[in-house]
């Protein structure tokens, strides 16, 4: 997943681009959260490899596909560019290995029971979001937003007592996702979409390729020694991190915030349900209970969203 951009630098006038423009914009965000979300899917087809391997074959794949695309839409210019940016270049490093531990944690927490409570991370994530801006921004919560963030902080505390334990996917996935978005909102007008993520793969491949490479001097690698379908399946881990990205690019280009605020929300529902649906995860009452009180906290965070004034709304795209 990416980070919903945030009110910052760049102006958009999407509220007021024409009808075409805003329908192609929800159908790319459509298919972008619609990707995100049914992505513990395509890591059941992949699941003999360890989430480690899993996560360096998506560096090493992502690299080798955003090179196509830096060749194909002639970015290379603008990729050489941010590399020179040293600011810039420190905070996607800092950005990096918050999605490398993102990805990571994910990828454990879907292999080995914890869908349910992975998506669960992703629906409190735009509460942290908010935290981080409270924190470090100094921005000032309206009254809805200080009630939705009681109900997030309710439900955690429900759901540490019907795990027997903190939710600490939840938390690591929200946090490291938070402070992602963070990251990537200050690295300035230098990155595009596809230049940064091609750089934070750029940072990430060295060490993924070693531990690929130790993992097959070792014979315990998948990727080459289970079969060309499992090879190409892993391969299109590449296709599958960057295409969401790109379709949330040009809908954050089309769509004025608050649509694509809402839109984030349909990822976290869509893995909630393939939780229950495909992994068969339990869901007793009590952790129920906690999933209602951040479910509305999602809600009133949508009605706040709703209630912003209809004008030209600034976006940064990261």
């Amino acid at each position: 997943m990416t980070p919903t951009p945030s009110p910052a630098t760049t102006t958009t006038a999407a509220s007021s681009a024409p009808a075409n423009e805003r329908n192609a914009g929800l159908l790319q965000g459509l298919g972008a959260y619609g990707l995100w979300g049914m992505l513990p899917l395509y890591f059941l087809t992949i699941a003999i490899a360890s989430p480690v391997e899993i996560v360096a074959g998506r560096i090493v794949f992502s690299l080798v596909f955003c090179a196509v695309l830096l060749l194909a839409t002639r970015n290379w210019r603008r990729f050489i560019a941010l590399g020179r940016d040293r600011r810039a270049m420190a905070r996607l490093c800092v950005a990096s290995v918050l999605i490398a531990v993102n990805w990571l944690t994910y990828t454990y927490a879907v292999l080995n029971g914890h869908a349910a409570e992975a998506a669960l991370g992703y629906f409190i994530n735009p509460l942290v979001s908010i935290a981080l801006g409270v924190l470090f921004l100094k921005e000032r919560l309206r009254r809805m937003q200080w009630v939705a963030i009681g109900f997030g902080l309710a439900a955690v505390t429900t759901l540490s007592f019907a795990y027997g334990n903190v939710p600490w996917v939840a938390l690591v996935l929200a946090f490291s996702f938070g402070l992602y978005g963070f990251v990537k909102n200050r690295v300035g007008r230098t990155a595009t979409a596809l230049t940064s993520l091609s750089m934070e793969t750029a940072i990430l491949a060295l060490p993924a390729l070693g531990f690929m490479a130790w993992l097959v001097a070792t014979n315990t690698d998948t990727v080459l020694s289970s079969g060309p379908a499992h090879f190409w399946l892993m391969a299109s881990s590449g296709i599958i991190t960057a295409v969401p990205l790109l379709l949330f690019g040009a809908a954050a280009r089309r769509l004025p915030l608050t649509a694509i605020g809402t839109l984030q929300f349909l990822a976290p529902i869509l893995q909630f349900v393939v939780a229950l649906v495909v992994f068969k995860e339990p869901m007793p009452p009590e952790r129920l209970i906690g999933f209602s009180l951040v479910w509305v906290a999602v809600i009133l965070l949508c009605i706040d969203m709703a209630r912003l004034p209809r004008r030209i709304v600034p976006v940064k795209v990261a």
